[in-house]
């Protein structure tokens, strides 16, 4: 009897532990080639992009695809990211400022506008989607292409075509957006929690890379004085990298050092937990920036020098020695 009260509890706390898990944050935008076709384009430089805000403002009809879209998840309890306020939280940043020179190399850090959309976004599943309004004599139709992407590895997670059955031309094709969405909302959230549970199980990746800037009098090959050891900058970064990268089913932290030298290193796929913790032990949600905040914080105690930490849209961070 005791055996089987204790199987109960354990099957309870399994479904309320289910129950609680956290689920992801979702933004819709409409896909960079999309509004390019579209003519929503605007230049950086010698360099042309997406233009989203001026696709909201000139396309009813997206806001409309977007906005029923939005719906749907948020009557499942999803967490959903506007992206009409993640372009004002992108002018307040001034992500918009994409040319970044590091001055020790020369070499631009160039942040697209998308990247600065997905960085202020913080949303951890990202729905791009597109549509064409055809003309068949006295009716319209519509196609449509809905696409789930990872907006930290680059992954599609599932895509969704399709084509809404004619109707008598109108001067409101709401109607036809609002079947689209119908048509499609089964597998908007089929599979969606599963794969953003194994992330939450192994750690998403990012990418960190390393730079010192000139005139700075450590590298990363300068000994320093670590507890009880003599070691290298370099080794205490990858010291650092194996206690806090999250680790494998074989207790090794999952992380790749691609490259290193007297004055850079290179880290790829390193898998970061989705929450953690700020100075004061209060939980926060993880991302790239905030997970080599402690790593900064160390190298400027141990090295003596200032240490920059500059996000690069959501996924990839640089942290410079010598200079902020």
């Amino acid at each position: 009897m005791r055996r089987i009260i204790v199987l109960v509890l354990v099957a309870i706390l399994s479904v309320q532990s289910y129950g609680q898990a956290r689920k992801p944050s979702i933004m819709v935008m409409p896909e960079g080639e999309w509004c390019m076709r579209q003519g929503y384009v605007m230049q950086v430089g010698d360099r042309y992009y997406p233009d989203y805000r001026a696709a909201l403002q000139g396309e009813y009809y997206l806001n409309t695809f977007i906005s029923s879209i939005g719906e749907v998840f948020v009557d499942q309890g999803f967490p959903l990211r506007n992206l009409a306020a993640v372009l004002e939280a992108v002018d307040t940043d001034k992500a918009l400022n994409i040319a970044a020179t590091g001055r020790n190399t020369g070499a631009d850090l160039a942040e697209t506008p998308e990247e600065a959309i997905l960085r202020c976004a913080s949303a951890d599943i990202v729905y791009k989607i597109s549509y064409k309004i055809n003309e068949m004599g006295p009716r319209h139709s519509l196609e449509f292409r809905l696409q789930a992407w990872d907006p930290y590895t680059g992954v599609e997670i599932s895509g969704n075509n399709g084509t809404v059955d004619p109707v008598s031309k109108s001067n409101n094709l709401t109607p036809l957006f609002i079947k689209a969405v119908l048509n499609m909302k089964d597998n908007l959230i089929d599979g969606l929690q599963k794969y953003f549970n194994s992330i939450a199980a192994n750690g998403r990746p990012i990418k960190i890379s390393l730079e010192r800037f000139d005139g700075c009098p450590v590298d990363f090959e300068t000994e320093i004085e670590y507890k009880e050891y003599e070691i290298e900058v370099a080794e205490l970064i990858e010291v650092w990298m194996q206690d806090n990268a999250v680790k494998g089913r074989d207790g090794a932290a999952m992380y790749q050092l691609e490259a290193s030298s007297q004055n850079m290193m290179r880290f790829n796929s390193v898998h970061i937990p989705l929450q953690g913790t700020n100075i004061n032990g209060t939980p926060i949600a993880m991302d790239a920036q905030t997970f080599v905040r402690p790593l900064a914080r160390m190298l400027k105690k141990y090295l003596g020098v200032d240490v920059g930490v500059t996000p690069v849209g959501v996924s990839s961070v640089r942290i410079t020695i010598g200079d902020k």
